[in-house]
């Protein structure tokens, strides 16, 4: 897959594009309906598959402190766009400039004279330019002025749920960790190096590995989990605990801490992934450790 680290500054002529735009954090159900429309438009048409994408959610410029933590970072989500089966995905640098851009510019200056776009797909809450006044109808209006088609993907729901970016973290927060799975159509994760912690788990039997929680990672809500440790190539079954080291007095820290069954060896400085399976409790405090 090819990756373009922000607008390409040469218009893409060797090919039309069938392009499908969105943050994508998640990439959850809804995204990867919009993804398989937008490969099968780019086969029934001849042309390229195309995902324009983000370096980061607008709200950190926009509004920083009113930012949602990740679902998945860059990495992550650029693995899962190729995956669904992308060819090519421009990860458009966010500035001051392109948030100001008016839509009908952006879709001429952006879709038509760089990307060379025949064919859009976009989700039916997406919205862009300037004051995020361009919506999906706009765009379909637009378009059929450039000659580009644009299928809006509706809402895709599980079980009366509709998935999004912004229910799945909710869903985490409040501690419904198997519906924000249904909608994410895997289990959520995160990726942490392992640092040193007091080494109390040792103490007590229960060694466990200090994750270093990522920056604006969306975490499950504190408690106890089920999951799975994928270390390298190899993976362990593991239980996790998201809290504020409920069981001694000290200054309550936010920390993700992994016991990993069956793992021997030395975990610090590596970097370690966990796939959340199962919420099995809240936390708890024991006074007689």
């Amino acid at each position: 897959m090819r990756i373009y680290e922000d607008i390409p500054s040469r218009p893409l002529l060797d090919a039309g594009r069938a392009v499908g735009i969105g943050v994508f954090d998640g990439v959850h159900l809804g995204h990867q309906e919009l993804i398989r429309r937008v490969v099968a438009a780019a086969q029934n048409s001849r042309l390229k598959p195309l995902l324009f994408t983000f370096d980061r959610h607008p709200l950190e410029l926009l509004n920083p402190s009113d930012a949602p933590p990740y679902l998945t970072p860059l990495e992550d989500k650029l693995s899962l766009m190729e995956q669904a089966g992308a060819e090519e995905v421009v990860v458009a640098k966010l500035t001051p400039q392109l948030l100001s851009t008016e839509a009908e510019d952006f879709v001429r200056q952006v879709m038509v004279e760089r990307l060379n776009t025949k064919w859009v797909v976009a989700g039916w809450s997406f919205r862009f330019g300037k004051g995020r006044r361009g919506t999906p109808e706009m765009l379909r209006q637009i378009g059929a002025g450039f000659g580009f088609q644009t299928d809006v993907v509706q809402p895709v729901t599980v079980e009366g749920e509709v998935a999004t970016s912004s229910r799945i973290r909710e869903l985490l927060a409040c501690g419904r960790l198997a519906v924000a799975n249904r909608l994410l159509g895997r289990p959520h994760s995160i990726t942490g190096k392992v640092v040193r912690g007091r080494g109390r788990g040792r103490t007590i039997g229960v060694p466990t590995a200090n994750l270093e929680i990522p920056y604006r990672a969306a975490l499950p809500s504190r408690g106890v989990y089920k999951a799975e440790a994928v270390v390298g190539c190899d993976r362990y079954p593991a239980v996790v605990n998201i809290g504020l080291r409920p069981t001694f007095n000290e200054e309550p820290v936010l920390t993700v801490e992994a016991h990993l069954i069956g793992f021997r060896g030395d975990l610090y400085g590596r970097s370690v992934r966990l796939r959340f399976l199962e919420r099995l409790r809240d936390e708890r405090k024991f006074d007689s450790v």
